[in-house]
């Protein structure tokens, strides 16, 4: 049903209602001069056919654009790809009417819990290039044959499978992806624990007077799911959840660009590296170590490094840069228990490197860090999970062990710009408001929190259009 005739309809049941239940009302007579005025014939009337048919100027001027972009940039050029995908999505906004949107956001669920269905029947993972009917898929998942031919009818409206014939299927890219076990993880963590929140969101909002750290007992997550545990300890008494939600951010490392692409490692980190390690007495007594991932959890983003420098390492042999000569450390901190079901004899033969090792260490990053004077401090989407006076404490914490001139801080972390966000960054706001009432920053907050930890920004580097972004920060 059409919106405006569900709310002529509900109201009018009001009515009747209210008819019901006062008598009297129907006895009062129609007063014509209480009637509403006729509208003004200035007054905006609908979109005729030939209007509502009519290409805006604006969507011309995104096909030029769009044009432009791929006859003059090489095809793959970082941030290519995000800069067409925000054109193709402002060409929809430009062309669909606000009853289109409207209908489209009605329409939101409907694909995402078809997707859900089409996971928990297994039904990605048994299409493929070879047409398949859904009488057969739905003898393989045992489900009725009309409901699963229903599912997949409307998964095929928005591309997720191919419909070739009348109730023949085949798979698509987004199936094939569908069926991988890090994005159903996603997807089953998404439907099952944050879409809840983001429906008990507005109440909660409501209930703390719209205020963006609200000053309460829970946060909504635990409003949401109606318990007096914050996510974290929540999730650990949940282990599907749990698993599910590991998974999704180790999915995370399939970007193929890192900090690494766009952080000048040679100037700031290596460069220096040999001498300073090798001065006796030693600096301090971490000298050798380059970097510390700072709740780096099981190190993928630590092991990528190392994979990346040692080949760089490699190809630098003979060239002009002085390499050290022993090896260098690399040092993963995360709590106790998270560091305890590391098999570290499988990682150092997995990641074992000529010029560099690595360790595991217990830490709480609201205590004072053990390794002190390191050439880098890096976390990871840390602290987006705390508040500022939680935030202030962990740097703090970090800032007493940094060497000045020395030691620099690597944050990896979304950089919501002041204006022209895109969607991407503001749905994960939208997300961290929904977990934990936390929020991603702007260079501004980000800068603030800085300064008063006794921190300064460096230099802000854009790993991807549209995503994280790498702060280099040093002592004030």
């Amino acid at each position: 049903m059409h919106p405006h005739e569900l709310s002529i309809l509900m109201s009018s049941l009001e009515k009747v209602k209210l008819e019901q239940d006062n008598p009297s009302l129907l006895q009062i007579p129609y007063n014509s001069s209480k009637a509403p005025p006729p509208p003004p014939s200035s007054a905006k009337q609908p979109a005729t056919m030939s209007n509502r048919d009519e290409i805006p100027e604006e969507a011309i001027e995104i096909i030029e654009k769009f044009r432009s972009i791929v006859s003059t940039s090489a095809h793959n050029q970082p941030g290519i790809k995000e800069e067409l995908l925000e054109l193709c999505y402002k060409m929809e906004t430009v062309l669909e009417s606000p009853d289109d949107f409207i209908q489209k956001l009605r329409a939101e669920p409907t694909r995402y819990t078809a997707v859900k269905i089409g996971i928990d029947l297994g039904l990605f993972e048994m299409l493929g290039e070879k047409p398949i009917t859904a009488a057969a898929l739905a003898e393989k998942c045992e489900a009725d044959k009309l409901l699963v031919a229903r599912i997949l009818k409307h998964l095929a409206t928005t591309s997720v499978v191919n419909e070739v014939g009348e109730d023949i299927y085949k798979s698509t890219p987004v199936s094939v992806a569908l069926a991988d076990q890090a994005n159903k993880a996603t997807i089953n963590f998404s439907y099952e624990v944050v879409n809840p929140i983001f429906q008990a969101l507005p109440s909660y909002l409501a209930m703390t007077g719209y205020a963006s750290d609200p000053n309460t007992p829970i946060n909504s997550f635990q409003f949401a799911h109606k318990t007096h545990l914050k996510m974290f300890p929540w999730l650990s008494n949940h282990p599907q959840h749990l698993a599910n939600f590991q998974a999704m951010m180790d999915s995370r490392y399939t970007n193929p660009r890192t900090w690494f692409d766009v952080y000048p490692i040679k100037e700031r980190l290596i460069s220096g590296l040999a001498a300073y390690m090798h001065i006796q007495p030693r600096p301090t007594k971490d000298s050798d170590v380059l970097l510390v991932d700072v709740g780096g959890s099981i190190g993928s983003d630590m092991f990528r490094f190392m994979d990346y420098l040692d080949a760089w390492w490699t190809e630098s042999k003979g060239k002009a840069i002085e390499l050290p000569a022993g090896r260098i450390r690399f040092v993963l901190q995360d709590l106790p228990a998270v560091v305890e079901k590391i098999d570290c004899d499988a990682l150092r033969r997995k990641h074992y490197k000529i010029n560099s090792l690595f360790e595991l260490q217990g830490h709480d990053f609201f205590d004072v860090n053990p390794v002190k004077g390191a050439r880098a401090y890096y976390m990871h989407a840390v602290l987006r999970d705390y508040d500022d006076d939680e935030c202030t404490k962990i740097l703090v914490n970090i800032r007493k062990s940094m060497k000045r001139g020395w030691s620099r801080l690597l944050l990896q972390e979304w950089v919501i710009p002041s204006s022209g966000a895109n969607f991407r960054a503001t749905r994960t706001d939208m997300a961290m408001m929904a977990l934990n009432s936390r929020k991603e920053r702007t260079a501004g907050q980000w800068e603030a929190l800085l300064v008063v930890a006794g921190l300064k920004i460096a230099e802000i580097y854009e790993i991807d259009r549209g995503f994280e972004s790498l702060i280099e920060a040093e002592m004030a």
